[in-house]
């Protein structure tokens, strides 16, 4: 993104505060050459999945910076969903075994400041056996785009959890 003064990055922030994104700004001091000097962060969070954190020496270049990074991932969790969602679901029956996959929905995080996530259930009997497989699976994801590396989550379906005489279609469709 091309340098912008600070009335052109504050427009770009309400601009985007209208479409329902939110912003946070904070300024601290950094210690540089024997003395401190100030520097900024700004968080963005999209109405949907794009976020980013960035910080800058000014206020206009943070909010540049994070911009950049956040303006350059899709909003929308159904075209990520629908744009990854075969990586997904062939990298979860891989690790966590052909039957494992429940679903995927997107729901607001109400613990990461509104920011959406993309969360892919999975039947696991085992604890243990999940949280190795689980980051079998991160691994993969390191090498995806923001968009769903910073967005994707995976949940545990316990097998004590699931309705008795629940099929796989009637629980995908609760799902999402």
């Amino acid at each position: 993104m091309n340098k912008m003064t600070l009335p052109e990055a504050l427009d770009a922030v309400k601009a985007l505060v209208a479409k329902g994104w939110s912003f946070t700004f904070d300024v601290g001091l950094r210690f540089r050459g024997g003395g401190h000097d100030p520097s900024w962060s700004v968080r963005a969070v999209g109405a949907g999945l794009a976020n980013a954190w960035c910080g800058g020496e000014t206020l206009e270049d943070a909010i540049s910076h994070v911009l950049s990074y956040a303006q350059a991932m899709e909003d929308d969790p159904a075209i990520v969903i629908a744009k990854h969602e075969t990586w997904i679901t062939e990298n979860i029956r891989e690790i966590f075994g052909m039957d494992s996959f429940r679903g995927i929905k997107a729901e607001p995080d109400e613990y990461n400041g509104g920011q959406h996530r993309i969360i892919v259930s999975v039947v696991c009997a085992d604890p243990k056996v999940f949280v190795d497989r689980e980051s079998v699976f991160y691994e993969r994801l390191f090498h995806k785009p923001d968009e769903i590396r910073h967005s994707l989550m995976v949940e545990p379906v316990f097998p004590e959890d699931m309705p008795e005489h629940s099929d796989s279609k009637a629980h995908n469709s609760e799902l999402g």
